[in-house]
C-alpha cells in the first residue's frame, strides 16, 4: 500500500517526496502520530500541506484540523514507504 502509492508519488510529484521522507524521520523518533506542521517545518516551501500525501494514501488524518488546531496524521504503511524511499535512493 504504502510502497505503491510512493512509488506512484515518484512519478507524479516528486518534489513531495522530501515531505514523505520528513514524516517518515519522525515516526522512526517519535511514534506513528506527528502534527502535518511538523512535517512542513522540516521541509519548508515544498507544499502548504499533507494533502496530496493523504489524497494518495500515504498519510491518513487521525484528528485535529479544527479551526486553531493541529492536524495530526500517521503513516499507513511504513515499512512499505520506507521500501520505496530505499528504492528511490532517498535513504
Amino acid at each position: 500500500m504504502g510502497y505503491e502509492a510512493v512509488m506512484l508519488l515518484a512519478g507524479e510529484r516528486p518534489e513531495l517526496l522530501p515531505l514523505v521522507d520528513a514524516a517518515r524521520r519522525i515516526v522512526v523518533q517519535h511514534g506513528n502520530q506527528f502534527s502535518g506542521s511538523s512535517v512542513l517545518t522540516m521541509e519548508p516551501g515544498i507544499a502548504p500541506n499533507l494533502r496530496p500525501l493523504s489524497l494518495r494514501g500515504i498519510v491518513e488524518k487521525t484528528g485535529g484540523s479544527q479551526r486553531g488546531h493541529r492536524a495530526f496524521y500517521r503513516l499507513v504503511d511504513p515499512p512499505g514507504v520506507e521500501r520505496a524511499l530505499g528504492e528511490l535512493g532517498i535513504i
